[in-house]
């Protein structure tokens, strides 16, 4: 029992999770990534950041109210505002545009 006591409080930390910060027409927001919790959307969503794919879009509203990849870690009141824009379809009206988004440290 100590032996395992022990090996875990040697164990390495865990890694610290990829975070993104996105800029947008209505401010900034960083958003952790859960790579454990949804590896393919993770994955995925880093792949299409990395690859710019996000800069010069802007947000859609998915039908749920949330994303399943992670969580805000700060610009929760622009969450909230993207979230009470309102919705004509799969677009806000009007648009919340993303001006930049890019990989950020933990």
């Amino acid at each position: 029992m100590i032996a395992l006591l022990l090996a875990l409080a040697l164990a390495a930390p865990p890694a610290p999770l990829p975070r993104v910060l996105f800029r947008t027409d209505l401010g900034d927001l960083v958003i952790e990534v859960d790579e454990a919790r949804a590896p393919a959307t993770a994955r995925n969503f880093l792949r299409y950041l990395d690859a710019g794919r996000y800069a010069g879009g802007s947000f859609h509203p998915d039908g749920q109210g949330f994303a399943v990849l992670g969580r805000v870690v700060s610009g929760m009141e622009v969450v909230r505002r993207i979230h009470a824009a309102p919705a004509r379809g799969q677009s806000l009206s009007p648009p919340v545009k993303i001006l930049g988004a890019a990989r950020v440290a933990p």
